[in-house]
């Protein structure tokens, strides 16, 4: 009878919905617990947010993972900006799987079914783990190369830029020759999930570039995604001629890929706009209309009729 009585208060104690704690218990209870936080970044203004914890966090599956592993919480962005402005929260529903330190380890944007959030949670606890082993390897081996690896992979998970760039560089060194270490592929990752979304440009262009230097002649792909990239973020910072160099080389290397039109397009748009190179951008908006049949082609025969029509200044 008292198993059964002890059953039975489980049952009735165990969550049915996904958790209204705020995160400042939520992390004391964590740290009681020994456990991590699921934070769900919402807002009433919106759908899916507004309903998000309801009809997507509170599916079994999720709440049992959740009573293994996490402490939920939800943070409500109207009202908390600073945190919003500290986990650098753009989109809701936003889930953070955090540790008690605070470091982010995963980042789920946007509505997403229980099954997806269950992958990402799942591997982020992964490579937490491997991350731990990793820091308890290198007091042995400071120049384990796989656990360096696993460390750039759990400070990539964290965010945490300036940390990944100083693994990273320390792999270059023990690998100069990129035997064991896509350190490209590494470079173009960081700039993409950390620095370009923070609108840390500078660093951002700094890796894409280091990505395409490394993937000359051994990954085309990955050059062309980290020209095209870099040429977009100096474009950004308003840097004309220097954008034009990098979509002209890139339009040079590569004769097909997925944004080759929008390459052009752009391309021609900083001619006639920027550089008041009308003619050269005439050129090549007008390659852009005649091979392709897409949003930039259309938008090409439009900035052509304006050009044909005397109004350059009304090209924005």
């Amino acid at each position: 009878m008292p198993l059964v009585m002890v059953l039975c208060a489980f049952v009735i104690s165990a969550p049915q919905t996904f958790p209204k704690t705020a995160l400042k218990p939520a992390l004391k209870e964590a740290k009681k617990l020994n456990r991590l936080i699921l934070a769900e970044f919402w807002t009433f203004n919106t759908e899916p947010s507004r309903s998000y914890a309801e009809r997507v966090l509170s599916d079994p599956a999720i709440l049992r993972w959740l009573s293994r592993n996490a402490v939920g919480a939800r943070v409500n962005v109207d009202f908390n900006k600073t945190l919003r402005e500290r986990f650098f929260v753009k989109k809701v529903p936003c889930l953070l799987l955090l540790d008690t330190d605070l470091h982010i380890w995963a980042r789920i944007e946007g509505p997403k079914r229980p099954e997806q959030i269950l992958k990402v949670l799942n591997q982020a606890l992964s490579e937490k783990k491997a991350f731990e082993q990793a820091e308890s390897d290198l007091k042995r081996n400071p120049n384990d190369i796989e656990a360096l690896l696993k460390r750039f992979r759990g400070f990539l998970r964290r965010e945490e830029g300036k940390n990944a760039e100083a693994v990273l560089k320390r792999l270059r060194s023990l690998d100069p020759e990129s035997k064991k270490v896509p350190y490209g592929r590494l470079a173009f990752e960081l700039a993409a999930r950390v620095y370009e979304p923070r609108k840390q440009v500078d660093a951002a262009i700094r890796l894409y570039s280091e990505a395409a230097r490394w993937a000359a002649g051994r990954k085309p792909s990955l050059r062309c995604d980290s020209l095209f990239r870099a040429a977009n973020l100096k474009l950004f910072q308003k840097e004309f001629e220097t954008a034009a160099k990098l979509l002209e080389l890139l339009l040079k290397e590569f004769k097909r890929f997925p944004d080759r039109s929008k390459a052009m397009y752009t391309l021609g748009l900083i001619y006639v706009r920027h550089l008041k190179q009308i003619e050269r951008g005439r050129e090549i908006l007008e390659k852009v209309r005649d091979g392709y049949a897409d949003r930039f082609a259309l938008a090409a025969e439009k900035l052509l009729d304006l050009i044909d029509r005397g109004q350059v200044e009304a090209i924005r």
